[in-house]
């Protein structure tokens, strides 16, 4: 989760403006995330100030997150061979999409240092797809006024997002066109677990102006088949 690896880095603790600010969760979300872990005991709370309460649900994070990667990179890098545009692999930490995954064309290099490794799940096609097979995250996603926007085509109504979610879960593929980065569009698939919920998301992505979600989208499907056999 973003909030304990960032807390995990300031021994002395945080606000919770801070962690809202450094990690771009809306303010009350953030407090909500806050209040679970102070609950679980997974942080403590000093003068105003949240605490990481040790640093073992961060490795056990971590740990599941390089397994995931692990398994994932052949398919990931046939995806790319397949589909010569970039590919992405992410999972749902701290109510963002991280990136834990990507391969891209030499040319992309610029933008992708550009791009933050974590983004609000509602500005993406990964996140969409986590959002879309997690009910229970997706409520409480739902439950805020406003989304955060990161360009001017970003979904900023809950209703909207809501009704995007649903689109998603009846076709089983997401896509977003400039609502992530300026420019550039994606589309993305789920790998499931047994039970149905998402292990992670994997997409492909190009630019607004020539970009089709169409063709990828059973290079997709094969893909994320293989990586939840595996997973699973």
């Amino acid at each position: 989760m973003a909030i304990l690896r960032l807390l995990s880095r300031f021994p002395d603790g945080l606000g919770v403006s801070a962690v809202a600010n450094t990690t771009s969760i809306p303010l009350a979300s953030a407090h909500r995330l806050l209040q679970a872990l102070l609950e679980e005991g997974m942080v403590r709370k000093h003068r105003g100030r949240y605490i990481a309460a040790d640093n073992t649900a961060a490795i056990t994070i971590d740990r599941r997150e390089r397994r995931i990667r692990v398994v994932a990179r052949p398919w990931i890098l046939e995806l790319y061979n397949r589909s010569r545009h970039p590919v992405s692999l992410a999972v749902e930490a701290g109510r963002m999409a991280r990136y834990i995954d990507s391969l891209y064309p030499k040319s992309l290099t610029d933008v992708i240092l550009a791009t933050s490794p974590e983004a609000p799940l509602h500005c993406t096609a990964v996140g969409k797809t986590l959002l879309a097979h997690s009910p229970p995250l997706a409520s409480e996603y739902l439950s805020q006024n406003r989304l955060h926007s990161l360009t001017n085509h970003s979904i900023t109504r809950p209703e909207l997002l809501e009704s995007a979610l649903a689109q998603v879960r009846l076709r089983g593929f997401a896509v977003e066109f400039g609502e992530h980065v300026t420019g550039f569009a994606s589309v993305s698939v789920p790998v499931l677990s047994a039970s149905g919920t998402a292990y992670a998301a994997v997409s492909v992505a190009g630019p607004v102006r020539s970009f089709q979600p169409a063709p990828f989208i059973d290079v997709l499907r094969h893909t994320a088949t293989n990586m939840a056999a595996t997973l699973n």
